[in-house]
């Protein structure tokens, strides 16, 4: 059995390894477009902060995986699928043939399309690359812009004021996180970031970034001006899918998947931030290493659903901003809310079911709440 992954990060990595463990002849290759291999992206904000040491953070190697008797293949990546001829075809001119596909390609930030985005010091914050050009730049900096709300943009926020750098929030809207959070729940997270130092600006939308060759400020549409000698962004992800043009493998937002992990295409499978599963994207570490896992099994023959509940979470100055289960707001039939000075969940329900929750505070009902969601198949309970 011939075994192809696309993506070595930690849910193709995790795949590739999880197959191993299945089948100890099959032929496993994973096709890496990075040349550096698996690094834990999740202690990239720690990263930033001086906190790691850049050795630390690489979890899996191509000399690791060997050992495993998987084949790497680094620094290419892939132009087409023919899922026909169960065939992948690379940027090199490679052809590799295949019985079982995984397709785990991830992201890459979307563009930003404003004028000066190309300015030295503008960055986006997604891989290791994008973390030492950071750091680098920082060294000389003594203030930064942060565009985007999400958890990239608070990553970054605490990154920049750990560093002691004057910081500036611009928001397009007028709170934070408007699609997944009511004012109230945003305001309780705004709030924290003010009384961290940051100066945050809602209803405020970038028209341009100032200077000559390098980025000295941020000018919006509403006519606000303020310096910054650094700016990053985090406006959401792409998904790296052109590749499949003409393949048959259904796409939509990303890789289209049934609770298998399996696509449009039988034998082909996607996980970690490319799959999308009932209309949901998940792009965070934990969910991606449990599809691999989940996609890993089944390439090699032992079905298995994905039933995972998805959960990440970040500490935004001692403040836990959170998400568990499915956080589609508009796919909930009903929100309830539970809220005190200490905390404000907000919890989704559909179908009489408890799906998610969205949290800012609260840490001590994230346990109970994931139980629930488990427990999808029986009634929701009283949570008071």
């Amino acid at each position: 059995m011939k075994y192809l992954i696309i993506g070595a990060g930690i849910a193709g990595s995790t795949a590739a390894e999880t197959i191993r463990e299945q089948d100890k002849e099959g032929e496993i290759t994973l096709i890496s477009g990075e040349a550096e291999l698996v690094y834990n992206r999740i202690v990239l904000p720690n990263y930033l902060k001086g906190r790691i040491e850049r050795e630390k953070l690489f979890i899996k190697t191509i000399e690791s995986l060997a050992d495993k008797n998987i084949i790497v293949k680094a620094g290419v990546w892939v132009k087409s699928v023919d899922a026909a001829n169960h065939a992948v075809i690379l940027d090199n001119g490679e052809s590799l043939s295949f019985d079982k596909l995984l397709i785990a390609t991830g992201g890459r930030p979307k563009k930003w399309n404003v004028l000066g985005a190309d300015k030295q010091g503008v960055f986006h914050f997604q891989t290791l690359e994008d973390s030492d050009a950071i750091l680098e730049y920082a060294q000389n900096a003594q203030s930064a812009a942060v565009v985007g709300g999400g958890f990239i943009s608070l990553e970054l926020i605490d990154a920049f004021i750990f560093r002691k750098l004057e910081t500036h929030l611009f928001l397009r809207r007028n709170y934070y996180w408007p699609d997944l959070m009511d004012e109230e729940q945003s305001m309780r997270l705004v709030h924290k970031i003010e009384a961290m130092g940051v100066f945050v600006h809602p209803n405020q939308t970038v028209a341009e970034v100032l200077g000559s060759d390098k980025a000295t400020g941020i000018k919006t549409e509403q006519g606000l001006t303020v310096n910054a000698d650094l700016v990053a962004y985090g406006i959401g992800l792409d998904h790296y899918i052109e590749f499949l043009a003409g393949s048959n493998v259904a796409t939509n937002q990303a890789v289209v998947v049934n609770k298998y992990l399996e696509t449009s295409v039988p034998g082909i499978y996607a996980a970690g931030d490319v799959a999308e599963y009932d209309g949901q994207l998940v792009g965070n570490w934990d969910n991606a290493k449990a599809q691999g896992k989940v996609a890993g099994l089944n390439m090699a023959g032992i079905i298995t659903e994905f039933n995972e509940v998805t959960y990440y979470s970040m500490s935004v100055g001692g403040l836990l901003v959170a998400m568990l289960g499915n956080t589609d707001v508009k796919a909930a039939d009903r929100i309830e809310v539970r809220q005190d000075d200490k905390k404000y969940v907000k919890i989704l329900i559909r179908d009489n079911k408890v799906v998610g929750a969205v949290f800012v505070g609260g840490v001590e009902m994230v346990t109970p709440l994931k139980k629930l969601i488990y427990e999808s198949n029986s009634p929701t309970r009283s949570l008071v």
